[in-house]
């Protein structure tokens, strides 16, 4: 645990949550609900073929199958923002089926705990330790 980035959330309180008013067990529930989001950096082929609409694949010609084909061979560590998502857009469109799928699956949920960079078990005692700089 690092508890400076924990003791920083809660004494700074960035989101202004109101952790100065909460109990440790408010902070904890607070901290740890699945109500935030980020952008995945990253992906892999499966996750990009599961998204494909079949409908759109089937629809393309032989050089657009190609260029698909070798993203698709890219394996592991496809970056989001990279050129595989520019060469994605034009092969299908930007409004394509197969391209509103990808993007609404790259923003996951996450919890305040995560988006801090924090893992691990989490627990009042955490908290009040983090708070009174006990560590």
């Amino acid at each position: 645990m690092d508890y400076k980035v924990l003791k920083n959330e809660i004494l700074n309180d960035p989101l202004v949550r109101g952790y100065g008013g909460m109990t440790n067990a408010q902070i904890l529930t607070s901290l740890v609900a699945v109500n935030r989001s980020r952008q995945l950096e990253s992906v892999d082929s499966a996750f990009i073929y599961e998204r494909l609409d079949q409908t759109e694949v089937q629809s393309l010609d032989a050089a657009a199958t190609a260029r698909l084909d070798r993203i698709l061979g890219l394996g592991n560590n496809i970056l989001v923002q990279g050129a595989a998502k520019t060469e994605l857009i034009a092969i299908f469109g930007g409004a394509s089926a197969t391209i509103t799928a990808l993007a609404a699956d790259i923003v996951v949920a996450i919890s305040r705990f995560e988006e801090i960079g924090l893992s691990g078990g989490l627990s009042e005692q955490i908290i009040e330790t983090a708070k009174t700089g006990g560590f």
